[in-house]
């Protein structure tokens, strides 16, 4: 997992700091369609990078869900290919989501100290 300022196609359309998450993190992606297993790739306070390889091109709200608990309401802004960028607020579950990422940077044995 890395610290990533710039946008994929090198330019600056994110106004926060996002987390690059290698291996991506599993969740499940809600739209009218119907529910989808995907994966988080990158994730940042005001939005995501998802890849869900059964989602049907959606546009609109979209709901992912993680931690068989926990679901983010996000707006979907573009799609490509498998990949999907969502953006939603900074509501309690987004920054959990967002915190939890945070976390996997931290060795487990720096956290214990």
């Amino acid at each position: 997992m890395e610290w990533a300022i710039r946008a994929r196609n090198g330019s600056c359309r994110r106004r926060n700091l996002r987390i690059e998450l290698t291996p991506p993190m599993e969740i499940v992606l809600r739209s009218d369609a119907g529910e989808f297993r995907g994966e988080l790739h990158d994730i940042s306070l005001g939005g995501a990078r998802v890849r869900a390889t059964c989602l049907p091109a959606v546009t609109g709200p979209l709901v992912l869900a993680y931690d068989d608990q926990q679901e983010i309401h996000a707006d979907v802004k573009w799609c490509a290919d498998e990949l999907v960028g969502v953006a939603f607020q900074a509501s309690p579950p987004a920054v959990d989501l967002l915190t939890q990422c945070l976390r996997r940077l931290v060795p487990l044995d720096c956290a214990r100290d």
